[in-house]
């Protein structure tokens, strides 16, 4: 169902699946379905793919985060588009249609590094496409109109902890969706007490328990991001994907 009303889509990316799940009471408490973009899919313990499946029976969905984080720019120096799709791209999204039993119907580029040319291949593969990142300046044009879109961009990060962003941070921009309606999409990546090697990557679980009640205060409601999908958009032939980004 796409989402009607003025709300989060709250998005953690890579391979933090044991932290992710360690936080499911705070998801089920505050009713969030979150998105979790999967790299690394080939390198799945059976551990972390019986709690992927246990996250996604409890509505969350599990995106393409590629098959081994790749920075696209990187990448296309010495490789095509082909290359890209056949390596990146497809391998990683059967690997979680087949973990999963179902579609994956979204995905976000590595680092945020995006480029417009690679738009309509992936437009053709799944429902939505997360480019950018969250911006400190101009973060207003971030937003999801409530019409919904396709190609979304980051609006704020949940990186709480880690980013030590303050309240302010938050606050701000919640007002603001709850003011102007449409959706922001954060982004994140560990949960939870597991600390990454990037110490900046980590949001614990009172800080998501914090941003999870400050958004139900502003009468936010929580979406996957596959929800934003425009169904007009998606009904459009896949030779034409809507390039339009929002």
């Amino acid at each position: 169902m796409r989402p009607t009303t003025a709300g989060l889509c709250m998005t953690f990316d890579d391979k933090f699946v044991i932290p992710w799940h360690s936080c499911m009471d705070i998801f089920e408490r505050y009713d969030v379905k979150a998105t979790f973009f999967l790299c690394w899919p080939h390198m799945l313990r059976q551990r972390e793919k019986r709690l992927l499946r246990k996250l996604s029976a409890a509505g969350h969905e599990i995106g393409c985060h590629t098959m081994s984080h790749a920075r696209i720019n990187k990448f296309m120096q010495t490789g095509t588009i082909e290359d890209y799709l056949a390596q990146e791209i497809d391998p990683a999204k059967a690997a979680i249609e087949d973990l999963l039993g179902k579609p994956c119907t979204s995905f976000s580029y590595p680092y945020f590094k995006h480029r417009d040319y690679m738009n309509g291949h992936l437009l053709e593969r799944f429902d939505v496409v997360r480019t950018e990142g969250a911006l400190n300046v101009g973060w207003q044009g971030s937003v999801v109109p409530p019409e919904g879109g396709r190609l979304v961009k980051t609006y704020c990060m949940t990186d709480k902890t880690g980013m030590a962003l303050p309240i302010s941070y938050y606050s701000v921009r919640f007002a603001h969706l709850a003011k102007t309606g449409g959706y922001g999409v954060t982004c994140g990546h560990s949960t939870g007490s597991y600390m990454p090697k990037n110490t900046r990557m980590i949001c614990t679980k009172d800080d998501l328990e914090v941003i999870c009640a400050l958004a139900q205060a502003y009468g936010l409601t929580f979406h996957t991001v596959s929800e934003l999908a425009n169904p007009a958009s998606a009904q459009q032939p896949k030779a034409k994907p809507v390039m339009r980004v929002v």
